[in-house]
């Protein structure tokens, strides 16, 4: 049997007329960059967040972050705290805008940032936190939000992997100052290319958002600041609103899958945490022997990954000399299994078996 990692056909042929009807409605009005569709759009994801909520959409996830970060004003001299195991492009933004990315170390079962080793990051510089709720399970808020605010630092979420994760009954992006999403086509919501948005509830920073990402206009050739080319396009839009009327479906078929994979996934992967809140972006266990295990689940048709390999900061790209113990230790165990919606009880089935099958056959051999 083969079982791939991911596969975004059931969500497309889940609402394939409606995806069909959304591309024609923007083909006949002939508008396709940050038009009605947008606007739409926008209205709707912030309204799925709760009132006050203010949605801006802009090219991709690592451009949401890094609008972020320049309508605080934050560049070079500042300093800002991020979890030493995230997706690069979580950093990429702090030196886009010419600030000095500080690593924290993380909480063991859960893998989010480490409310207690930011603590011991702070400085004078210190401006900002980015919190990335990785793999959807949400990080910590309560207590990173009361350290930015004792501290009078900005929060800013990082939901690439958390549409419709919560917190405490609470929806993630609302925590913070600001949050970044993406809506790269593996994502909860994915659109069927690049695409993000910037969510937050001072319309100040909405306003301010809406300036620097299509090139710092107020109008139409009135540029007031220096901005970017962030824009989405309709296309993309139009299908990000029939795919979110379906989002909380979606996530409760991640929740059914990693249910099962906790039930039958023997002792020896360590699986991770059993939240509510938690949306399964990815369903990562901590398993010994790693490597042997995805030879032998490779063998047996099964396409597992790992996210990530690296820490952050020891890429070459940083390279800085700094040890994360939590980190270091779960980036030699962490394995990912296919958990998209759609997949079968016959795939999901056979990969509960076959690593349970491993690690009896180690036990056999001991």
């Amino acid at each position: 049997m083969k079982v791939p990692f991911f596969n975004t056909d059931y969500p497309h042929q889940l609402l394939k007329d409606e995806i069909h009807g959304a591309f024609q409605r923007v083909m006949d009005r002939g508008v396709f960059i940050n038009g009605p569709e947008v606007g739409l759009f926008e209205q709707q994801f912030g309204a799925y967040h709760g009132q006050q909520v203010s949605a801006v959409c802009c090219g991709n996830g690592t451009q949401a972050l890094e609008l972020i970060l320049r309508a605080f004003a934050i560049g070079p001299g500042d300093e800002v705290i991020l979890p030493a195991l995230t997706c690069f492009a979580s950093a990429e933004p702090v030196v886009a805008v010419g600030a000095r990315p500080v690593f924290a170390d993380i909480l063991s079962g859960e893998k989010t940032i480490d409310p207690e080793a930011v603590k011991q990051k702070i400085t004078k510089a210190t401006k900002a936190i980015i919190v990335v709720h990785l793999y959807g399970l949400p990080a910590r808020m309560d207590e990173l939000k009361e350290i930015a605010q004792v501290n009078h630092l900005f929060l800013i979420e990082d939901c690439a992997q958390g549409h419709g994760a919560t917190f405490r009954g609470k929806p993630v992006g609302t925590f913070g100052h600001a949050a970044a999403y993406s809506f790269y086509p593996t994502k909860n919501l994915g659109s069927l290319g690049d695409g993000g948005a910037v969510l937050t509830t001072d319309e100040q920073i909405a306003n301010k958002v809406r300036i620097i990402r299509d090139h710092g206009q107020t109008a139409k050739d009135l540029h007031v600041l220096s901005g970017m080319n962030s824009r989405m396009d309709e296309l993309q839009a139009a299908v990000l609103s029939v795919k979110l009327s379906k989002l909380d479906v979606l996530n409760e078929m991640r929740k059914t899958v990693a249910g099962f994979y906790r039930n039958r996934l023997c002792a020896h992967a360590e699986k991770p945490p059993n939240e509510s809140g938690h949306v399964f972006h990815q369903y990562v266990v901590e398993v010994g022997d790693r490597e042997k295990l995805m030879e032998y689940l490779t063998s047996n048709g099964i396409h597992a990954a790992i996210h990530y390999p690296y820490l952050v900061p020891h890429t070459p790209a940083f390279s800085i000399n700094e040890r994360f113990p939590v980190a270091e230790r779960a980036i030699k165990r962490i394995l990912s299994l296919p958990v998209f919606p759609g997949i079968s009880k016959d795939m999901r089935s056979h990969v509960a078996e076959k690593i349970n099958a491993f690690y009896a056959i180690g036990e056999d051999n001991d």
